[in-house]
């Protein structure tokens, strides 16, 4: 940003250089998923019993940024410190939560020293101590909440925005909202360390949280908080959201809360040189959802020094398809044809009933090194014993499953599964080539032996490859 205001500055008559304006007021640094402060707290009451005033917040911050001098510069940036100071002490003193401490307190009191003209009955005593009991529960809980505020490491670095910008305030302090949002979310998974920044972050109710999910989804619902009403997002994220199951709860926010005007989808397109995913851009706005958005899915053959904005513009084209939790999938128009024809004649797989059958994780052979074998290996181990040919069925990965069709790539697996029983030595050959992977051969769970000792686990009782259960 600095440089970016030398290469605009300019010298006066003289030889004088123009006076930069002061912009580190407009660099702000903390967690802005985190506030201590709810930005809807009410502090209208609170500002009118002082002095404190918004706009004389406003007035010293542009002040501040236009600040011809040092010694002016110092002065308002003490007066702004003051102001802030006073106007965060007015929202504490507003916040919600300790107001209803307050009140909870004297309620409190007021049943602790209750009058009665006449004595209690006994089920009137004991309903009387247990709202006492049930008051001091909630107060406790409060101060609990209160003090883990102030003293929790996790609000160090809690972002206040409307301490921080004033514009975005009206005259009563209200917060208003910012018109645009513009970011690039970083990318952590809330299970790494142990979950514990998931742990952190799941206290504060973010409608779009998954244990299983990533932190930038829940800037999508940040940002739509700080809009005013009519603004927009505009965030460059990583593309799984929309299919990954954890992006569930995001899709619903955006489907509920709402428009999401465009999206385009980079594909496996790295225009930027640091992003280690697959990205997309999406533009939102604050507004009652209206499930139509102009997406894009930017082709292959891009190259960096072409055109994206008019490239973009020129291509984009509208759907309705959107607007589900369900997976979103970006297709050309012809696609969505197809696939709106399809679903009006066929039933999706996932509908059990219709189909009557379950659909289940793929095989798992403990080491794909060992029982998946190329086309040339099957045929050496068929000339060996044609025999071999009965457990040596073809098989599919899932990167040879493509959209529309799969892509048999000469792939074999030895099928000797635990539910079929098979007995390797009728296969000798089979067991001959799988004795050079035994050291690594891992079936996940009891350990299994043979005459050398263990070289196998797995959770079933079966004999598999030949290897006995090994006993007690």
């Amino acid at each position: 940003m600095w440089i970016e205001l030398l290469k605009n500055t300019y010298y006066k008559g003289g030889g004088e250089l123009e006076v930069l304006p002061n912009i580190d007021i407009n660099i702000k640094c903390g967690n802005s998923l985190i506030s201590r402060f709810d930005i809807g707290t009410p502090i209208s009451k609170a500002l009118k019993k002082s002095k404190l005033k918004v706009q004389d917040y406003r007035d010293a911050v542009y002040g501040y940024k236009n600040a011809k001098n040092k010694a002016q510069k110092e002065k308002l940036e003490n007066l702004i410190a003051e102001i802030k100071t006073n106007f965060q002490s007015k929202v504490e003193s507003n916040d919600k939560r300790l107001l209803k401490l307050n009140k909870l307190k004297s309620e409190l009191e007021s049943l602790e020293t209750q009058d009665t003209m006449f004595e209690r009955s006994k089920a009137e005593e004991k309903a009387h101590k247990k709202e006492i009991k049930t008051k001091k529960a909630e107060i406790v809980k409060l101060e609990n909440e209160l003090e883990e505020i102030k003293s929790n490491k996790i609000y160090e670095n809690a972002f206040e925005w409307r301490f921080e910008f004033p514009e975005v305030l009206a005259d009563n302090g209200d917060f208003i909202g910012f018109d645009v949002v513009i970011g690039n979310p970083p990318y952590i998974q809330l299970q790494k360390d142990g979950g514990r920044l998931g742990s952190e972050l799941e206290r504060f109710n973010y409608q779009t949280f998954a244990k299983t999910g990533d932190i930038y989804t829940l800037f999508i619902e940040r940002g739509n908080h700080i809009l005013s009403q009519g603004g927009r997002i505009s965030y460059i994220i990583s593309n799984k959201w929309m299919r990954a199951r954890y992006g569930q709860n995001t899709r619903l926010y955006l489907k509920n809360y709402m428009n999401t005007e465009c999206l385009i989808e980079m594909g496996g397109v790295q225009i930027f040189d640091e992003a280690t995913v697959d990205t997309n851009i999406i533009i939102a706005q604050k507004s009652e959802p209206r499930n139509i958005t102009s997406v894009y899915t930017l082709d292959s053959n891009f190259k960096k020094n072409d055109d994206f904005k008019a490239l973009v513009n020129s291509s984009l084209y509208k759907t309705e398809s959107l607007n589900t939790s369900e997976s979103w999938l970006i297709s050309s128009p012809l696609e969505e044809l197809i696939k709106t024809k399809i679903k009006s004649i066929g039933y999706p797989l996932g509908d059990t009933e219709k189909w009557n059958l379950n659909i289940n994780r793929g095989v798992l052979t403990g080491l794909n090194e060992a029982f998946i074998i190329d086309g040339q290996t099957k045929e050496k181990l068929i000339k060996k014993d044609p025999k071999n040919n009965e457990i040596l069925k073809p098989t599919l990965r899932g990167q040879d499953t493509k959209r529309y069709r799969a892509e048999f790539n000469n792939l074999w697996i030895i099928s000797t599964f635990p539910s079929l029983n098979t007995n390797i030595d009728s296969y000798p050959s089979i067991k001959e080539y799988l004795e050079q992977f035994k050291p690594k051969i891992n079936q996940t769970g009891e350990k299994f032996i043979n005459n050398e000792g263990v070289i196998s686990k797995s959770k079933k009782k079966q004999v598999i490859n030949g290897l006995k259960p090994k006993t007690k």
